[in-house]
């Protein structure tokens, strides 16, 4: 019966573990896309000021 539930629980912790770290990837993914957006039009909009 332990044994039964330690591999549950491994398989539960292994499959957190997995959704968790898409989540985090995606999460990087989008804010790194955020940061480059800001930083272009920050750079927009000081170096070009006639074209904002």
């Amino acid at each position: 019966m332990s044994n039964n539930l330690q591999k549950l629980s491994d398989d539960l912790n292994y499959n957190l573990k997995n959704e968790l770290n898409d989540i985090i990837k995606k999460f990087n993914r989008i804010s790194y896309i955020g940061v480059l957006m800001a930083r272009q039009t920050k750079c927009g909009m000081t170096k070009f000021p006639e074209t904002a």
